[in-house]
């Protein structure tokens, strides 16, 4: 039988805290979103602030997103894609650093 497995120090914390700001940034700009984000040992968690969420296949279906400005209309009837100036994402681990956000600003 496996012991269940407990999370590497800090990702719980680092979860909570990506969520949060999340949700800070969703409410400041009015709008809604579904994240999926998924730990070192391949378990899910959702953040959702809507019902109305696209299906798991067309999630998968969808193409992974390469740059920081590489966008696709999911629900788009000719399947449009949104694409601006083309930012190469940065190095995972400098990705990893969270945002500072200030208060009142």
């Amino acid at each position: 039988m496996d012991a269940p497995q407990v999370p590497r120090f800090g990702e719980g914390r680092r979860r909570k805290t990506v969520f949060r700001k999340f949700r800070q940034l969703c409410d400041l700009f009015n709008m809604k979103a579904m994240v999926v984000i998924t730990d070192s040992d391949n378990r899910h968690w959702i953040f959702k602030t809507h019902e109305d969420v696209p299906g798991v296949q067309l999630a998968i279906d969808h193409p992974r997103t390469q740059t920081h400005d590489d966008f696709y209309l999911l629900n788009s009837i000719k399947s449009t894609r949104v694409r601006h100036e083309v930012r190469p994402q940065q190095p995972l681990q400098v990705t990893l650093q969270p945002p500072t956000f200030r208060r009142g600003h």
